[in-house]
């Protein structure tokens, strides 16, 4: 095989059809070693289209596991006991998903200790992403604080919503801490991918699109996390609804704090007092309004 000097490269990465470094060879032996670096290039592609493809199946992963965090976000509004049921499930998608990123680390390990990596880059972004997850934290802390003024009612719910909220901070850290380990394995082999530096512009733009990912995902999080806030802002939705009713409505059951009242009617509404009364035969119940989570008609 006839080696190709770097000098003997063209700008745009691909070698001189006559090599200049070795003298006037013949034609054959020209055409023989651009096949063989074409075959070498048609190898890492096929190479970084396999790495592309994982990536985005662990992007497709994540996306299902925020739709399950948003889930599970949702479910506080209803019962307890709703909630830890999707923490549960939760807690499933998050082993698949960590089964699902070690085997996506070990083969992007592989690719990388053949290339170069630009360390002080990678750092840079890291540190970046760091002080996001600071500020988001400070964010959380600052929207824990001003819902300590809201009914008590909603602040128990506030305290489960801060729970979950912790736990997406656990599940960030697990994720830089992979990263923290892949960038200790770049610089364990960064004397080898030395020698193929001419392939690291490829890697990084597949590492760059993985950062990318990960602060888009990090602005969904934010972005749902303030409509939940955007949510618990409205007025409780059977306040409005019984606004609407006539008096004398017939009512068969109320749902209140997850016990069950039986009724016969709808008899007024107080927003005053915050306030609904209902009739069970002849016995005239006063309900909170705003502690209803279900009516059955």
């Amino acid at each position: 095989m006839v080696a190709v000097k770097s000098s003997d490269w063209n700008p745009q990465g691909k070698p001189k059809l006559f090599l200049q470094s070795i003298g006037n060879e013949s034609v054959h032996q020209d055409l023989f070693c651009h096949n063989m670096e074409e075959e070498k290039r048609e190898n890492q592609r096929k190479e970084i289209h396999h790495l592309r493809k994982s990536i985005k199946n662990c992007h497709h992963l994540l996306q299902q596991m925020a739709g399950n965090v948003y889930s599970l976000r949702r479910a506080l509004n209803h019962s307890i006991k709703d909630h830890i049921k999707l923490q549960n499930e939760v807690g499933q998608h998050t082993e698949l998903e960590e089964r699902t990123k070690e085997g996506l680390s070990k083969k992007i390990s592989q690719l990388i200790r053949k290339q170069q990596l630009n360390e002080h880059h990678f750092l840079d972004r890291f540190e970046r992403n760091e002080k996001m997850n600071d500020q988001l934290q400070e964010e959380l802390q600052e929207q824990k604080s001003s819902q300590q003024v809201m009914r008590r009612e909603q602040r128990n719910k506030h305290q489960e919503m801060d729970h979950s909220l912790q736990y997406l901070k656990q599940h960030d850290n697990r994720i830089w801490g992979e990263m923290e380990r892949v960038n200790q394995q770049l610089q364990n082999v960064n004397s080898e991918v030395q020698s193929v530096h001419s392939e690291v512009q490829d890697v990084n733009a597949k590492v760059l699109d993985y950062q990318n990912q990960t602060d888009q995902r990090l602005q969904s999080y934010d972005e749902r996390l303030q409509e939940m806030e955007d949510l618990y802002k409205d007025e409780h939705p059977y306040v409005q609804l019984l606004k609407s009713l006539p008096p004398n409505y017939p009512v068969r059951r109320l749902y209140v704090n997850g016990t069950i009242i039986p009724v016969t009617h709808f008899i007024r509404n107080d927003p005053s007092k915050g306030m609904a009364y209902f009739k069970n035969d002849n016995q005239i119940k006063t309900i909170d309004s705003e502690k209803i989570d279900g009516i059955i008609f």
